[in-house]
């Protein structure tokens, strides 16, 4: 599924280069955001993908290097049920973003009529 987004993250380059085409800036603040969902969700596809090829020893080494790379705060190991659950929740802030720059701009182009 995570990996499915990858269309999302293309419909909203050329949602940004109609923003830019017609000169109107705002969209690409939003564009910003998606491009941020967008990197998360593509980095939560390929380390899911890493877990899968081994379930045992995989997540404990994959919270040491979070931890010692400064990209992991909590404590506590975590369960491939909850990791599912966070990615498709920046699945689901992925969706939404790319909703958001698309109304905002369209909403800029018929502002500007």
């Amino acid at each position: 599924m995570l990996k499915s987004m990858r269309s999302l993250e293309w419909a909203s380059h050329i949602g940004a280069v109609l923003a830019v085409g017609g000169h109107k800036w705002f969209p690409l603040l939003v564009w910003g955001v998606v491009i941020y969902f967008a990197v998360r969700v593509r980095l939560d596809a390929e380390l899911l993908e890493m877990l899968a090829e081994d379930p045992e020893c995989a997540p404990g080494r994959l919270d040491q290097w979070l931890s010692q790379a400064g990209l992991r705060f909590s404590s506590g190991q975590r369960s491939i049920k909850d990791r599912c659950k966070g990615a498709r929740g920046l699945a689901r802030y992925l969706v939404c973003a790319v909703l958001l720059q698309f109304a905002v701009t369209a909403l800029v182009f018929w502002g500007s009529k």
